[in-house]
């Protein structure tokens, strides 16, 4: 009896402990979506074509942060460092090579070729060419950072890269998904190659809802940049919450 007793108690104990966990953990989710940047409609023209968007888009939205968001490749070596995170931390890697143009009437070219960087993409057109890819990244995991490498010494021609989230409203909902811009870079002539490094902001990553993109616009007014303005790579570094540390690993979503 008194055996049976204490299992008893150990299971009630142990229930009851379980439960407090659920409680807290939706709680802390509810509170961190609460208290998440804000999301406002982008309606200036202008903004909207400097994205890579139609003039006309409505259905367009960017997280709105209290601060600016930072950029590591300005910062000191020290605080940069400090921003790669720890033993939950993970990154994937996009070459320009897996970009895909947004229309079929874009000329382009994907390195090795010649006097192109191996992997990476360049337009040949003289108007403005839209490239996208898209990323893989854990379900619960945040995303963090991006970095950009590439080469441009292009005098008035910009490489515009926006980082982005396309969202159904529901799990089961077919209507058109709705775009937010999570971060943007407006990439000038930086005397060859050069890394980069926004922030994104802390995006909890859902692939319930939602497909996560990097979109590329090789931006000119006059003649095509060709080879003086490459994209190499783009590298989105995310944190895995601990408590999905172990599925993830699990999933093989990575090596253990």
């Amino acid at each position: 009896m008194n055996l049976n007793k204490g299992f008893l108690q150990l299971a009630m104990i142990t229930t009851l402990f379980f439960s407090l966990f659920l409680i807290s953990t939706m709680a802390l989710a509810e509170g961190s979506e609460e208290s998440g940047p804000e999301r406002v409609q982008i309606t200036d023209p202008d903004e909207l074509e400097r994205l890579g968007y139609p003039r006309d888009a409505d259905n367009v939205w960017k997280r709105v942060h209290d601060e600016p968001l930072a950029d590591r490749s300005t910062m000191s070596e020290e605080a940069r460092e400090a921003t790669l995170g720890g033993g939950l931390t993970r990154r994937t890697a996009y070459s320009g090579f897996e970009f895909v143009p947004l229309t079929n009437t874009v000329e382009y070219v994907k390195g090795p070729s010649f006097l192109v960087f191996n992997g990476a993409l360049t337009s040949i057109q003289d108007t403005p060419a839209t490239f996208e890819v898209q990323l893989q990244m854990p379900d619960g995991s945040t995303w963090e950072w991006l970095d950009i490498l590439g080469s441009h010494d292009s005098p008035g021609d910009e490489l515009r890269i926006t980082v982005l989230s396309r969202c159904n409203a529901g799990l089961f909902e077919a209507a058109n998904p709705t775009e937010t811009v999570l971060a943007s870079s407006t990439i000038t002539d930086q005397g060859g190659a050069f890394v980069l490094g926004p922030a994104v902001g802390g995006e909890l990553i859902d692939n319930d809802l939602c497909t996560y993109h990097v979109r590329a616009v090789f931006w000119t007014d006059t003649n095509a940049p060709g080879i003086l303005m490459q994209l190499i790579k783009v590298r989105a570094e995310y944190d895995i919450p601990a408590s999905l540390a172990p599925l993830v690993f699990q999933d093989r979503f990575e090596g253990a």
